[in-house]
């Protein structure tokens, strides 16, 4: 067999294992949505109609057309049943733990390493909401071809084309799939030896993928502005229940973001108590920064900041993992305003 395909076909082989159980799961929470706007879906190559679409409503302030693309073609191809939904979510997990093994391989030739940390994290427990979740398919997604982005931007003859269409999938999959450009940065950096001394012959093996980021980019807020208009373009509207910073001042919002990065990262080594809604009164908010919580988060947000920088020489494999923390949890941090949800 094929190694390529022996690989690809082990990790889709382990999340069917962890996540096969999904399979006989409903829809439940955000997921009643997409039975509610079957009406719309049914057609997934109107491409017209799903482009024009806000994610449920325009108050949510969401739009990610590619989200509701896989999801009408699920209705086309598999039809109602939630497990056909499960199904291409774990699939699509599988995925995404080969093009991670692809991409550490491809960026550190060293495919030991590459392989055990695709098969961690696969296996971390965290990500159980995300997979489990039908909805969860929008981050899938957006991790999906931010790693096909990323390997792109690796290869020494870079196709224009290819990163843009992958950039603009990613953001228009979830809007953290914008969370890819520092990160490509950083591979960059990496990636080339004495920067800044070729920096001319970089500029230019760089500007052309550059501009077609950015026309991904602009494409995808011209879109969002057109479909959410002004009003909803950036703001949102949502309540206490969906998340309680949204009517605390900065003073509150920002140390329970802390505490909460704190969380995140607890849960991720120390699983228990994993949760799939974290809406009104699962979190306490915390009113100053004099708290465990909100002191271990502002530590581990500067220990990232610091480990990209000092590492990115030293040890890459260090820094890239860290730039892939740090810029991943920044849009969703409720640090410089609050999102549609506490966590």
């Amino acid at each position: 067999m094929n190694p390529k395909l022996s690989k690809w076909l082990l990790f889709c082989l382990i999340a069917l294992a962890l996540y096969g159980v999904s399979l006989y799961g409903d829809f439940v929470f955000d997921d009643r949505g997409i039975i509610d706007h079957y009406a719309v879906l049914q057609n997934p190559f109107e491409l017209k109609q799903i482009f024009s679409l806000p994610y449920w409503t325009e108050e949510a302030g969401l739009y990610r057309p590619v989200t509701l693309l896989s999801y009408g073609i699920n209705f086309l191809f598999l039809s109602t049943s939630p497990v056909g939904f499960h199904f291409v979510n774990i699939l699509l997990y599988g995925f995404i733990a080969y093009f991670l093994y692809k991409l550490l391989k491809v960026l550190h030739a060293d495919e030991t390493h590459a392989f055990l940390a695709a098969i961690i994290f696969i296996f971390f427990p965290i990500h159980s909401e995300v997979v489990a979740n039908i909805t969860g398919r929008s981050e899938l997604l957006a991790l999906f071809f931010s790693l096909l982005f990323l390997i792109e931007i690796l290869k020494e003859k870079i196709n224009v084309w290819k990163i843009g269409l992958f950039l603009f999938l990613s953001i228009a999959a979830k809007e953290t799939g914008i969370a890819a450009i520092p990160i490509a940065l950083v591979i960059i950096f990496i990636k080339e030896n004495n920067i800044y001394e070729n920096t001319r012959s970089i500029i230019r093996k760089y500007l052309y993928p550059g501009l077609a980021g950015l026309v991904a980019v602009v494409s995808y807020f011209s879109l969002r502005l057109l479909i959410l208009g002004q009003e909803y373009f950036i703001g949102i509207e949502t309540s206490i229940v969906e998340n309680p910073l949204i009517k605390t001042s900065w003073i509150e919002r920002v140390p329970t973001a802390f505490s909460i990065l704190t969380m995140y990262v607890k849960k991720t080594f120390i699983p228990q108590n994993l949760c799939s809604d974290y809406s009104f009164n699962q979190i306490s908010t915390i009113s100053n920064f004099f708290h465990i919580g909100p002191i271990m988060g502002i530590i581990i947000f500067i220990a990232a900041i610091i480990s990209i920088i000092y590492f990115i020489k030293r040890d890459p494999r260090v820094s890239l993992g860290s730039a892939f923390f740090l810029f991943a949890y920044l849009p969703i941090s409720n640090l410089f305003f609050p999102i549609g949800t506490i966590a």
